[in-house]
């Protein structure tokens, strides 16, 4: 099996992937709510960063309605067979909110480096949060956990 579809890469990756977006999520509200009032950015900059801190929102919800419904696998059958968890169905509805929201976060990290929006460091931030968004979505995509069963 090649490296790349060995599932001890796919857990590294999102491990590392989960611990990135797990910062994004905490951090950038404790830096908005220390900077309030103090800086102003444009509103395409404050939109990009409620989308990307979204998406990590929807990634780390996945990732414990998974982890919850693969707890008791007995449940977890019931659940798959009869269709009548809704923690099974908002689970599973999660990673297509992800990829909406990350194709909108990655857009919008090329716009912060074209229109300047916030700092270099800051630039960089946002753009590795939204590649552990890709990355996150790459490693679901290889087991068809994510994209609307009807488009496949």
């Amino acid at each position: 099996m090649p490296w790349l579809e060995s599932p001890s890469t796919h857990l590294l990756v999102l491990g590392i992937a989960l611990l990135l977006l797990l910062g994004a999520l905490v951090w950038w509200p404790i830096r908005a709510f220390a900077r309030r009032g103090r800086e102003r950015h444009p509103p395409g900059a404050r939109f990009a960063t409620v989308v990307a801190w979204s998406a990590a929102l929807a990634v780390v919800l996945f990732t414990s309605g998974f982890a919850l419904l693969m707890s008791d696998l007995s449940a977890a059958a019931v659940a798959l067979t009869s269709g009548h968890s809704p923690l099974l169905s908002v689970t599973l509805l999660l990673p297509d909110v992800v990829l909406l929201l990350t194709a909108v976060a990655v857009v919008c990290a090329v716009l912060a480096w074209l229109r300047h929006w916030w700092t270099t460091p800051a630039r960089i931030t946002y753009t590795v949060v939204s590649v552990a968004l890709l990355a996150f979505l790459g490693v679901i995509a290889a087991y068809h956990l994510v994209g609307l069963p009807y488009l496949a």
